[in-house]
């Protein structure tokens, strides 16, 4: 059964997707397809001073440093990870208020679905190479993630790497349950693909979920705060993918909305959640690969991405 596409979104006979614009300044569609990402300005410096100070009265159960509790699952801060289901209300809350009508601005087709607060302490915050969960059904669709910090980023205090042109390449489910089709070959990719991006404070990295991205350690001796914004298309269901634990070959899809990144534990993400509605099933594609497979088609990526959409 084939995906119901989002508003704007049409299929050709072929099977290639035909997107509508994306961005309301349109000069950014052709660099968002070609690389996978684009910069905008988001916040400006009084609306930044504005929302340090709303994140400093936010009180996580880890106060911003999971390295100060036992058993902590990384070093990092992330709110859907946080144990204070109050706390992960008031982020979802501040990032609405201070977003939603800016980033409707720039992508007027795509609306909030959750959020995260990522805080690096001193000396720690390594991320593992990944790419963003699916959010929808329509695995072929872009869905955006929107990285604010809220200091300059950098080499030295962890910004975030992202390899270029490596979006919609392989057609993987980057589920939390899922192997990753690049686990053979993580030295190369942050060796030869992974590139710095320095970002401004209050500047908005808008990116593809299925661009392969990774960041180091905080080098620095403060902390690096950054929040990340998940959108997907306007009146589009949201989806979790789950493979299925006793039978890898499909994925369970479940639906969900807003409140579940604020309600469900980090652990529903593994198995099968309770109290949501089935989507039904799929099968699962994902394959691991060759890093001389990997570097093959990031030679061909322009071929291989006009080869699943009709872009100009």
């Amino acid at each position: 059964m084939a995906a119901t596409l989002p508003p704007g979104y049409t299929r050709e006979a072929d099977g290639r997707l035909r997107p509508p614009q994306i961005f309301a300044d349109s000069s950014l569609d052709g660099p968002f397809w070609d690389d996978g990402f684009v910069s905008r300005p988001v916040l400006n410096p009084e609306e930044l001073v504005d929302l340090r100070a709303r994140f400093a009265a936010l009180a996580p159960y880890d106060g911003f440093d999971p390295t100060t509790i036992d058993g902590a699952r990384c070093t990092y801060h992330c709110t859907f990870l946080d144990e204070d289901r109050g706390y992960r209300r008031s982020s979802d809350e501040l990032v609405r208020d201070v977003f939603a009508d800016k980033l409707k601005a720039i992508v007027p087709g795509y609306t909030i679905l959750s959020s995260n607060i990522y805080v690096k302490p001193s000396g720690h915050g390594r991320f593992e190479i990944h790419q963003n969960w699916p959010t929808i059904e329509a695995l072929d669709v872009p869905t955006l993630t929107v990285w604010v910090p809220l200091q300059d980023t950098n080499f030295g205090n962890g910004t975030i790497r992202l390899a270029r042109g490596s979006h919609h390449l392989f057609p993987d489910v980057a589920a939390a349950s899922s192997d990753r089709f690049f686990d053979e070959f993580q030295t190369e990719l942050i060796d030869n693909y992974l590139e710095p991006v320095d970002v401004r404070a209050g500047e908005g990295l808008i990116f593809d979920d299925s661009l392969l991205h990774w960041s180091g350690a905080n080098r620095s001796d403060r902390p690096r705060v950054t929040f990340q914004i998940e959108m997907i298309p306007n009146d589009t269901q949201a989806i979790l993918w789950i493979r299925n634990p006793s039978d890898p070959t499909v994925f369970d899809l479940w639906e969900i909305d807003k409140e579940y990144w604020i309600e469900y534990p980090m652990e529903s993400v593994l198995t099968t959640p309770e109290g949501l509605p089935s989507a039904g099933q799929r099968p699962n594609p994902n394959q691991h690969i060759t890093f001389e497979e990997f570097e093959d088609a990031m030679r061909r990526r322009k071929e291989i991405l006009h080869s699943k959409y009709c872009l100009s």
